[in-house]
């Protein structure tokens, strides 16, 4: 039993660390980076595919909206995943983001992070059950 809470104290740090890594990307621009901007990527949608891990799901098909300040993968609504907050940056023509942690009314959790280079973006995309191990899918797709 002993086992299995410190099997679980490592999983939560480990994914508190990732979270704070994920804040912390979005936080502080480097010399060359502008500033993060609130709502650049508003007014945009972008057609892509999520893939699991091993790839043993079939690819999902989404649209991920910006919108006055707002993130929102529209597939996800069905699992009761709606919008949240996002942070984006430009550096040198590409630009970052990464979305509030979303929650569910389950005590699920998602985030995303991304970049958009041209009319191209990708990304991960992070899923947290209530219980077990949180799942880390990718996407990538075009604007729509």
């Amino acid at each position: 039993m002993r086992k299995i809470q410190l099997v679980s104290l490592l999983a939560v740090t480990c994914l508190l660390l990732i979270s704070l890594a994920y804040q912390a990307q979005g936080t502080s621009p480097g010399p060359t980076a502008k500033r993060q901007e609130a709502g650049l990527l508003d007014g945009t949608k972008w057609k892509v595919k999520i893939v699991s891990p091993d790839k043993s799901e079939k690819p999902v098909a989404d649209t991920l909206v910006f919108a006055k300040g707002t993130f929102d993968s529209i597939a996800c609504h069905k699992y009761g995943f709606f919008k949240a907050s996002y942070r984006a940056r430009k550096m040198k023509g590409t630009v970052t983001f990464t979305s509030a942690v979303i929650k569910n009314d389950k005590g699920e959790q998602m985030s995303w992070r991304g970049k958009i280079e041209g009319k191209s973006i990708s990304g991960g995309m992070l899923w947290r059950p209530k219980k077990g191990a949180a799942k880390r899918y990718t996407f990538k797709g075009a604007k729509a």
